[in-house]
């Protein structure tokens, strides 16, 4: 796990050494055992590692193909790498480390893009080609590894974060982006391929770009929709399906136990992570170490389930409590990592369970990507739902509309409000939405600039037909959207900020394929959520773990905030108030005042 860095220009080079490597500093805790620096007449590439598979200096990069024509900075696992390497010694490579990068770059030399068909893993990097000019960057199926670039006629610019790249072209700062604003006030994040900054953007999941004499091409190498279901997993049975699945997600926890470093586990006593730790207890010869955080407020407190779990399990566990002083504590470096807009607040105690398990291990398992492919989300039950009363006039569902409303309960109202949607997407977008809750800080100015969210979800998903969309194609959405750049990016951050890698085998690609093959109700059957996942999970874990209420990963934000955090609050306020920032951007979201 890395940070990583590229300036391509190709008149000359403008930018100091020193600048860059200062630039590179910025993420130092997203690789802080070796720094690496390479540089041509139009290419310079920086990297930062956290060394986990060979820790020694035979790892380092930017690294070399063995036929020195390609030049590659890395971030991220290709866990299947060994079995690749073994195809590419039957050519004739011959290795010098152990590692997953050297298997990379001269899998790219030998052939280039169509290496994405080969590798599972999480990643983002860029290779620059020196008989071409040419560089190419690349991010994983489904955005675990961030990437983001910059590009002004013959200059591109790539890093794992925003802050190198702002550090190295100042005017970016104050040049905000609109549409962006409105999409992050809408979702909470912002979505690739947009940023907060023009001309800075994020490049999307599974997606290479390629910059060359002024020249930028963008290309998907992996479309998640069209994964179509598969008429021979339809004619299996149940206990067929059971048994493949079972194999599957043993075999990726196994491949993602590789590593030369301390390696654990978070557990929140959820299905998904409880899961993913049996199969480390199955696969691993060590005693696995295992990592929560608890509240005080037992609404949000899952700290005995997840010591249930471990004692279950028989792992070494490690508990802490997070309190507001914890989460006050916390802002500086959420600030400092999370150098885009995000207001997640499960962001602080990703943050705080991070710091705690580096204290032990290198590398932790999540159960990251269980939700969206197997169907543990709420509100999945109530579009199922919805999608049932689509056979009802819409004069009727405005009628159940009504006499909803007369009860006195804000999540009921809201179900009053998605039955009479048009279609899923409308289900969706306004289930995702903060404006469901409030208006939209924003002027009418700068609503007429930008095009709504439900515009940007529409293009996401524009070769499928609104009419016909269903409970699948939303799963997808989701996992495209709020999978890759909220969820995923809170956890790389909040992980990165303390030099601790994740690994999540529930985003393989073999489960991924698998999971979208397989029909709905296998996933949601009534009103139990993960039906699939349940029943195995039924072989490895007590009751009591598997059919308990799903709890999200939140704080008492609203406690805290009208408790013992508010005259923090209305202090910060104040000040912000005072400083001339506050003007800024009231000016940005108020023009018309």
């Amino acid at each position: 796990m890395c940070g990583i860095l590229g300036v391509i220009n190709l008149e000359k080079n403008f930018l100091s050494k020193e600048k860059l490597e200062n630039s590179i500093n910025i993420i130092h805790s997203r690789g802080p055992d070796q720094n690496g620096f390479w540089q041509s007449n139009e290419c310079t590439l920086l990297h930062k590692r956290l060394s986990v598979i060979d820790i020694t200096k035979n790892g380092s990069q930017p690294m070399h193909s063995q036929c020195e024509r390609y030049v590659m900075v890395y971030n991220g696992e290709i866990y299947n790498y060994l079995d690749i390497k073994k195809e590419l010694e039957s050519l004739g490579v011959v290795f010098k480390s152990n590692t997953d990068s050297e298997v990379l770059i001269n899998g790219w030399a030998k052939w280039n893009h169509k290496i994405f068909d080969k590798i599972d893993g999480m990643f983002s990097f860029g290779i620059w080609d020196k008989k071409e000019k040419k560089i190419t960057i690349a991010r994983d199926r489904v955005g675990e590894k961030p990437l983001y670039y910059y590009h002004d006629n013959n200059v591109f610019i790539f890093s794992s974060r925003p802050s190198p790249i702002i550090s190295l072209i100042p005017d970016l700062i104050n040049n905000y982006d609109n549409q962006s604003i409105r999409l992050y006030l809408d979702l909470g994040y912002i979505p690739s391929p947009y940023s907060l900054h023009k001309k800075l953007k994020k490049v999307e999941p599974a997606t290479f770009i390629e910059f060359s004499e002024k020249k930028i091409t963008e290309n998907i190498y992996w479309d998640i929709l069209k994964l179509n279901s598969c008429d021979l997993v339809r004619k299996k049975t149940e206990e067929d399906l059971l048994e493949e699945l079972d194999f599957i997600l043993g075999k990726k926890v196994k491949e993602r136990l590789i590593s030369d470093v301390p390696l654990g586990a978070f557990l929140s006593g959820g299905v998904d992570s409880s899961l993913i730790v049996a199969y480390m207890k199955k696969y691993s010869t060590k005693k696995i170490k295992t990592f929560s955080i608890g509240f005080q407020n037992k609404f949000y407190d899952e700290s005995k389930y997840s010591a249930l779990v471990s004692k279950h399990l028989d792992t070494d566990h490690y508990q802490k409590f997070f309190s507001e002083k914890d989460m006050i504590s916390l802002i500086p470096k959420f600030f400092k990592e999370y150098d885009e807009p995000f207001a997640d607040t499960s962001a602080f105690p990703t943050l705080a369970i991070s710091s705690f398990a580096k204290e032990q291990v290198t590398v932790a398992l999540t159960g990251d990507g269980g939700d969206e492919f197997f169907g543990g989300y709420h509100y999945y039950k109530i579009i199922n739902f919805i999608q049932k009363l689509y056979f009802l006039p819409l004069n009727i569902r405005f009628f159940l509309s009504a006499i909803i409303k007369l009860i006195p309960d804000h999540k009921i109202k809201l179900l009053s409000e998605v039955i009479v949607k048009k279609n899923l997407l409308e289900v969706f977008f306004f289930i995702r939405s903060m404006s469901k809750d409030f208006n939209l800080p924003v002027s009418s100015r700068l609503f007429l600039e930008t095009f709504e969210t439900i515009d940007f979800y529409k293009k996401k998903i524009s070769k499928v037909n609104l009419d016909t969309l269903n409970l699948r194609d939303i799963m997808i959405l989701d996992a495209t959207t709020t999978l890759s750049d909220c969820y995923l990016q809170k956890t790389d951050v909040a992980s990165m900020a303390y030099s601790l890698e994740t690994r999540s085998p529930f985003l393989s690609r073999e489960i991924i394929e698998f999971s979208f093959k397989i029909p709905t109700d296998l996933k949601i059957k009534g009103v139990t959520t993960k039906y699939l996942l349940k029943k195995i999970a039924s072989k490895y874990l007590p009751k009591e773990i598997i059919y308990r209420k799903k709890q999200g990963f939140e704080i008492p934000l609203k406690e805290w905030l009208g408790g013992p955090l508010s005259n923090w609050a209305k202090e910060t306020i104040a000040s912000v108030q005072n400083n001339n920032n506050f003007y800024t951007l009231q000016q940005l979201f108020f023009p018309d005042n």
